[in-house]
């Protein structure tokens, strides 16, 4: 028995019609999602905060360590990989009663120990930074 049409070709078309379901379906969601969330942000980080389990945390502080490359392909000295990396090594402490963060970022480059630690304290109305035992404002940006 003979298809009209190639396996190949039907596996393409299936394809490309389950990727058009799911184009459809994201930007669905999007949409539902982004009108929601105009209309009850509170409600939004209300349900966030369930899904995530807050109420379990009681009087703890969440902590974590990570390090991160940062690929720097314009400050390389060739055009092709591999490229200039600097390493930014990250600390922080976030005290969800006091909605309170601390973060501490380290930057390593090649051939050159790690820079000091810049130090940054953040909640929801604004951002400062510290720096010999004092606590500058920081521009609203650092709130991202």
């Amino acid at each position: 028995m003979r298809f009209p049409i190639s396996p190949r070709r039907c596996r393409l078309t299936l394809v490309l019609w389950l990727a058009a379901v799911c184009i459809f379906s994201w930007e669905v969601v999007a949409q539902a999602s982004s009108s929601f969330a105009r209309k009850d942000p509170a409600g939004v980080l209300a349900r966030a905060q369930e899904a995530m389990r807050f109420e379990r945390l009681g009087q703890s502080v969440i902590h974590y360590r990570a390090v991160a490359a940062e690929e720097e392909n314009y400050q390389s000295d060739r055009s092709y990989p591999p490229f200039f990396a600097a390493m930014a090594t990250e600390e922080l402490w976030f005290d969800p009663q006091s909605r309170l963060e601390r973060m501490s970022t380290q930057t390593t480059f090649p051939g050159g120990g790690p820079s000091p630690a810049r130090v940054e304290i953040t909640n929801a109305k604004g951002a400062f930074g510290l720096a010999e035992g004092h606590a500058n404002p920081l521009p609203g940006t650092s709130l991202q």
